[in-house]
């Protein structure tokens, strides 16, 4: 599917971007986009057409770049991948990145990850370019039950 590629794409820019605003066109997604509360960093959206992928946006003001974007504009953070169920097939999926995947195959193909959780949790994270990269994967590490690609702010 398109629309991972395209949210992987649009990482970093912001809302007011005519390809982030076609994409969100694209997915059933109205502008401007809900405002987090005063005391949060971002806002996330969920896409009722397209329930396997949901966006996060941060605001502007929280980058380290932040003079680059206009007062009050949230900026395409990350995106979340939940397939409809843990293992399931999915099209298009970024990175090469297969959600039948078992941990130890994930870091065969992906290499040691910067970070890993410890105890119940079951969660890798990778630095992939300008991408960070989590999957969490199932109790008993045999699938990919979610996916987070987020943007690498420097």
């Amino acid at each position: 599917m398109d629309i991972f590629k395209n949210a992987l794409d649009l990482l970093g820019q912001s809302e007011n971007a005519p390809a982030v605003a076609s994409y969100l066109q694209s997915l059933g997604i109205g502008q401007p986009i809900a405002r987090p509360p005063r005391d949060e960093r971002g806002t996330n959206v969920e896409v009722i057409a397209q329930p396997q992928i949901e966006l996060f946006f941060t605001r502007a003001s929280e980058l380290p770049q932040a003079e680059r974007f206009a007062k009050g504009e949230l900026v395409l953070a990350s995106f979340f991948i939940h397939p409809a169920e843990p293992g399931g097939a999915m099209e298009g999926m970024p990175l090469g990145i297969d959600m039948a995947w078992t941990r130890a195959q994930a870091r065969a193909r992906l290499g040691e990850p910067e970070w890993t959780s410890k105890g119940n949790l079951k969660n890798d994270r990778w630095l992939l370019e300008d991408k960070r990269v989590l999957l969490c994967f199932t109790s008993d590490e045999q699938r990919i039950r979610q996916v987070a690609v987020s943007q690498v702010f420097a």
